[in-house]
C-alpha cells in the first residue's frame, strides 16, 4: 500500500474506494458515484505525509486493548470487506470475547 501511495496518491484513493465501497457489485444500488468521488475528495485533500503513515498505523495491534473492555459490545461486520476481512478482523474479535468468558 505504501509503494502504492507513494508512486500516485490519486490511483491509490481510487482503487482502495473502489475496494472499499464494493463498487463493482454495489454502484447504483448501495453507493453512488457521488458517494465514492465524495470519499476520494476528502481522500485526496489529506496531508499526503497523513495518508502514507495511516497505513503504519492499521498494523497497529489492539488485540491487548480489546481484552480489557468489561462491558457486552456488540460487533458487527460485513463478509464482503474488501479491506478488513472477516476472517482477519471480525472473527479475530469473537475469539477475543470467547477467551474473555
Amino acid at each position: 500500500m505504501k509503494k502504492a501511495i507513494k508512486a500516485d496518491r490519486p490511483a491509490f484513493l481510487s482503487e482502495f474506494f473502489s475496494n472499499f465501497y464494493n463498487v463493482d457489485s454495489l454502484k447504483g444500488t448501495k453507493i453512488s458515484d457521488e458517494v465514492v468521488r465524495l470519499s476520494w475528495n476528502i481522500g485526496a485533500s489529506a496531508s499526503p505525509k497523513g495518508t502514507l503513515d495511516c497505513v503504519s498505523a492499521w498494523l497497529v495491534d489492539f488485540r491487548e486493548d480489546l481484552k480489557r473492555i468489561n462491558i457486552p459490545v456488540l460487533v458487527m461486520h460485513g463478509d464482503a470487506d474488501r479491506i478488513l476481512p472477516l476472517a482477519s478482523t471480525g472473527n479475530v474479535l469473537r475469539n477475543l470475547s470467547n477467551e474473555a468468558g
